[in-house]
């Protein structure tokens, strides 16, 4: 699943997906600049939690879901 996040011009692409291993998954914040920060995640309800307070964090922030 992808969300893309506007801020004044500046872009991140928010993904989740599964670990390529099947492991888990993945939760995966791009720059526009290309820069990645990317966690791993074990369980559905942790990953679920995570996203949430991520999402949260970022429209706290001033990024808009676009």
């Amino acid at each position: 699943m992808i969300w893309l996040f506007d801020r004044g011009g500046e872009k991140i692409r928010y993904e989740i997906c599964r670990d390529a291993g099947g492991e888990g998954f993945l939760l995966v914040m791009t720059s526009a600049s290309g820069q990645q920060r990317v966690e791993k995640i074990a369980h559905p309800t942790d990953l679920i939690e995570r996203s949430t307070e991520q999402m949260r964090r970022l429209q706290e922030d001033g990024w808009k879901i676009g």
